[in-house]
């Protein structure tokens, strides 16, 4: 389980991360700030703040998905049952879209992304496709 301001990568083995983050703040119930929100689908959003950087040999491949909130995410609620479905269009219309469609080499970040949850309580989780484990944060 990941804390808060817990920094997490990418990489190769033996080279520097391809890619770096950090959740700097999750927010269970957030003020929706877009012209077009909508109420949540499932209950409660749970919105994630996120700094990444990327570094100059960084490829797609290291990756895959990106932090696209419908790739490689995943809530669990507080009873351990994986939620289907947590990135709804009410979420996506919570807040104004800033994550990054595609990483760039040698780029920062700075954005948000916004879930829809059954549960005000769960832990969040991030797997890209191609890769073992994951990470964890809870809520």
């Amino acid at each position: 389980m990941k804390a808060i301001g817990e920094s997490s990568g990418v990489g190769r083995s033996g080279e520097p991360l391809a890619v770096e983050w950090t959740v700097t703040s999750i927010t269970v119930d957030p003020a929706c700030t877009h012209s077009g929100a909508q109420v949540p689908e499932n209950g409660h959003f749970v919105a994630l703040a996120i700094d990444a950087q990327t570094s100059p040999q960084f490829e797609d491949s290291a990756l895959l998905g990106g932090f696209h909130p419908m790739g490689n995410w995943a809530i669990v609620d507080a009873n351990g049952v994986t939620q289907p479905h947590a990135s709804t269009t009410a979420a996506y219309r919570c807040q104004d879209l800033d994550f990054p469609p595609q990483l760039a080499p040698g780029s920062r970040y700075s954005f948000h992304l916004v879930f829809d949850s059954r549960s005000p309580h769960g832990v969040l989780t991030f797997v890209p496709s191609g890769r073992g484990g994951g990470w964890e944060w809870a809520f």
